[in-house]
């Protein structure tokens, strides 16, 4: 369902509308809030057709989140935002890379044309099991941030970021108090750090 009815406030008459291209109704928002969002947070699965679409040179709809032309399987982080028909180029947080599926920013192995080692320039080491046989989570040096660090499960590379005030200790693989760790040349401010996830486990002193 991509159109609405809307009530008059002056004579409470309904008028049909219809979602601008590329957006959804959302049936759930209530007045005064704009009934059309995207269809990443509208799903519309049995509802009825789209409306058609209104593609321009750089936009297949008018409104929505798509994959670049620039975008590689080793830079798949970069994506087009359209609005109104114009692209702007957007990148993901790093770590990330852009779900066309979904419309937005994933884990780079959720997304079949990244390459994830050269999109993270990192490759997990072979990937531990435990008694039960369940994989083991292991924690890497993330060179030129310390308060970045590389979570691999079962050989597939997360690019995570420690809570603020905390560093990656890379001896016992898990963030501390950053007075606790060495970062010397890496000592960025620490919201130069890369925007992926906060993860556990962390240690204080």
């Amino acid at each position: 369902m991509f159109s609405f009815i809307l009530l008059s406030f002056v004579e409470f008459v309904p008028v049909h509308k219809t979602c601008p291209d590329g957006l959804h109704y959302d049936p759930s928002v209530k007045w005064p809030g704009y009934p059309c969002g995207y269809p990443a947070d509208v799903p519309c699965k049995g509802r009825g057709a789209a409306q058609a679409a209104e593609p321009t040179k750089d936009c297949p709809h008018q409104f929505g989140f798509f994959a670049s032309t620039a975008a590689s399987p080793n830079d798949c982080g970069r994506y087009r935002m359209c609005v109104a028909g114009h692209a702007v180029e957007m990148s993901c947080p790093t770590g990330l890379a852009f779900n066309p599926i979904l419309s937005r920013c994933d884990w780079p192995f959720n997304v079949p044309s990244c390459n994830v080692d050269a999109f993270l320039a990192y490759k997990c080491p072979a990937a531990s099991i435990d008694a039960s046989g369940n994989a083991i989570v292991t924690n890497h040096k993330y060179e030129g941030n310390c308060y970045a660090f590389y979570s691999c499960e079962a050989g597939e590379s997360r690019l995570l970021s420690c809570d603020a005030g905390l560093a990656f200790d890379p001896t016992n693989g898990y963030c501390v108090d950053e007075d606790r760790v060495d970062c010397g040349v890496n000592a960025v401010p620490q919201q130069s750090a890369p925007a992926a996830l906060v993860v556990a486990p962390t240690i204080s002193a």
